[in-house]
Parts: structure tokens; sequence; C-alpha cells
């Protein structure tokens, strides 16, 4: 399990792109027995294919403010993206992609946070995308204010769940 902290006198905004050279991978990030990323307060997460953990693929419970860009994450043992209880802040998720996750693809349970997920510079590296063949691909539950907004968002949900909105 990795704890993402962001480092003194960094800022989470503005954005920075991530720049690979053609053809280039992003490093493999495999935790088998628990969750792959605890984050923390304030964090930026970028630029790693997350492999099959056991548990979610990006956790965050009551972190205040965080963005994570050009990610993939396959093969979650429950949620790809777990969001539980966050009462506030804004969380960026740009060029993020879900593959199968156990769990929801991408799900946020609680609080009001602003939530938004997609490719704000429509670079080559794509879309952000939630393919997903079990349970939710998009939970949302028991929110009680703030978003979530999806742009240029690719959800394909073959035999799940699809889109569920619950208590909101």
């Amino acid at each position: 399990c990795f704890m993402i902290r962001r480092p003194p006198r960094s800022t989470l905004f503005p954005y920075t792109p991530l720049f690979r050279s053609p053809g280039g991978s992003l490093p493999q990030l495999n935790v088998a027995a628990t969750d792959a990323v605890t984050a923390a307060s304030d964090n930026l997460f970028a630029g790693f294919n997350i492999n099959n953990p056991a548990g979610d693929g990006i956790a965050i419970g009551t972190q205040i403010d965080g963005m994570f860009r050009d990610v993939m994450i396959t093969g979650a043992g429950a949620d790809g993206v777990s969001m539980t209880g966050i009462n506030t802040g804004t969380f960026r998720f740009d060029r993020v992609q879900i593959n199968n996750a156990a769990g929801a693809g991408f799900r946020v349970d609680g609080g009001s946070a602003l939530v938004t997920v997609s490719d704000p510079d429509n670079v080559t590296l794509g879309n952000p995308t939630i393919t997903n063949m079990l349970n939710e691909a998009l939970l949302v539950e028991n929110t009680t204010g703030g978003f979530v907004n999806f742009a240029n968002t690719l959800i394909d949900d073959n035999g799940g769940a699809g889109i569920r909105l619950i208590n909101n």
C-alpha cells in the first residue's frame, strides 16, 4: 500500500501535463495484498499503471483535495476508485482508466466533495474510461451535496449494473 503526500511547497494546481516519450510506458504498480494507493490530503498521483490489487485501486477516505492523472487501474479486487465519506474538498481525475474492477469501477459513497473526471486538454493519452463487467461502472450513493461531473468519459458496462445513483 502506498500513501501519497504532497511534497513541501508544491501546489496541487495549476495543471501540469505528464509527458512520455512516444511508445514509452508508465511504471507498473503491482500490489497483491491490499489497496494499491491510499490517498492523503492535497495529493497528486500521476503516471502509473495499477495492476490487480486485492482491494481498491485508489482509496480515498476523509482527505481534502486531490488530483489523479494518467493512471490506469486494472483488475482491482474491490473498487477501481473508492471515495468514502468525504465531507469537503475538490478532486480531479484526469485521463484515469479503470478496467474490470470486481466492485464498482468508480464509487462515491457519502459526503459533499466536488469530483471531476475528464480529459481537460484532450492530449493523445486518451479520454477517461471505465470498462466494467461486474457490479456498477459508476456508483454514487449517500451524498449530501457537492457534485460528481464526468466529462468526455467513456463508460462501457457489459453485464454489470451500469450507472447507479442512490440516496443522493
